[in-house]
């Protein structure tokens, strides 16, 4: 194969790949798989998972999806699919929350939220001060009763110690989990995206396949019986 050739169809792989950051940046992100891993200090059940994307918020939430029950010290690992999001604003990467309940009959609530907010909260603060006009109790019950609407709300909205640090965590990212009234903490959770993006494989399998084209008109066509041009 020419040098050229070569050079060309490694700068149409190359260019699959920005091509499909540039779509996924501007237009959607993407259907993908994602993979929770989990560790609480405490059982915990009525868990959700939540996932969206946005520069203020978890915006628009497109994934409330119930996890299992988890238990204290054991690591739990979840692959979720998520749908692709056609976001209506420059977006953040893909982002969520877990959710859950670590004490049902007192209404005591465990969230997953970035490192640098749950170091910020644990210690200092409590439920119901951190997460205004939220309730803990209200908040409990919405988990009991599967209101997700209620659930999604909370998401949508930066309550975050003010408007500047949300608790979402980036998919991709680890954090940690929270036990509320009082902050406390509760555990690890990370992620990590376990299926490439389709539109950047696409592209990508497409300048392999340029490059095997240029290869094959390369070569010489033989046929028994004829001189070719290549023959001595």
């Amino acid at each position: 194969m020419k040098t050229k050739t070569l050079k060309a169809a490694c700068v149409a792989v190359s260019l699959a790949t920005a091509w499909g950051s540039q779509v996924d940046a501007d237009l959607t992100l993407p259907a993908e798989e994602i993979q929770l891993t989990i560790t609480p200090s405490n059982n915990l059940s009525h868990v959700y998972f939540l996932y969206g994307a946005g520069t203020t918020s978890l915006y628009p939430v497109v994934t409330v999806q119930p996890l299992p029950n988890l238990v204290a010290g054991e690591t739990t690992t979840e692959d979720i699919l998520v749908p692709a999001i056609s976001p209506v604003s420059p977006i953040a990467r893909s982002s969520f929350y877990v959710m859950g309940l670590y004490d049902e009959t007192n209404k005591l609530v465990t969230i997953g939220l970035n490192s640098t907010v749950a170091n910020a909260a644990i210690g200092n603060t409590d439920f119901n001060t951190e997460f205004s006009p939220f309730t803990e109790a209200a908040f409990a019950t919405a988990l009991l009763s599967n209101d997700t609407a209620t659930l999604v709300s909370f998401a949508e909205t930066p309550q975050f110690q003010g408007q500047d640090n949300q608790g979402y965590i980036t998919v991709g990212d680890s954090g940690q989990l929270v036990n509320y009234s009082s902050a406390s903490a509760g555990g690890s959770i990370s992620s990590q995206v376990v299926v490439p993006e389709p539109f950047s494989v696409f592209l990508a399998g497409t300048g392999v396949l340029s490059l095997v084209a240029s290869h094959q008109k390369q070569k010489p066509i033989y046929q028994p019986g004829r001189k070719n041009i290549r023959d001595p």
